[in-house]
């Protein structure tokens, strides 16, 4: 699952095709809290691209960040399946490679009889990633 950078409308770098995600080091990030799985994700990405981030905000709500990017209160990256368009009036940019990706999994028990739900939820889900 392939992690985009959500900029404000106004930010420098908002109207580029894509970014390196070293270019992004002097901004302030808005992260999910400590023990969120995609907040280890954007800061191993960033050690891997030199640099720590500053944290300006952390919230345990998507919604929260979406609106914080969008008032200019800093960056952020988010896997780019997940993230929800809607009025936001802030800029999905893609990272320049290498990407940065996280890991999806799913899991069921093999010998446990699945619902014509959970069958069509199951491959739907491998489709689209």
């Amino acid at each position: 699952d392939e992690m985009v950078a959500l900029l404000p409308a106004a930010h420098p770098l908002a109207e580029r095709a894509a970014v390196a995600l070293s270019e992004l080091a002097a901004d302030e990030f808005v992260l999910f809290k400590p023990g969120y799985g995609l907040r280890r994700v954007v800061l191993d990405a960033c050690a891997a691209a030199g640099f720590q981030p500053r944290i300006a905000f952390e919230t345990s709500q998507r919604e929260t960040i979406y609106s914080m990017v969008q008032a200019g209160l800093g960056i952020t990256l988010l896997p780019r399946s997940g993230i929800h368009m809607l009025e936001y009036t802030w800029r999905l940019v893609p990272l320049e490679p290498p990407a940065i990706e996280r890991e999806v999994s799913l899991a069921w028990k093999a010998r446990r009889r699945q619902s014509e739900a959970a069958r069509a939820f199951r491959e739907f889900l491998v489709g689209k990633f």
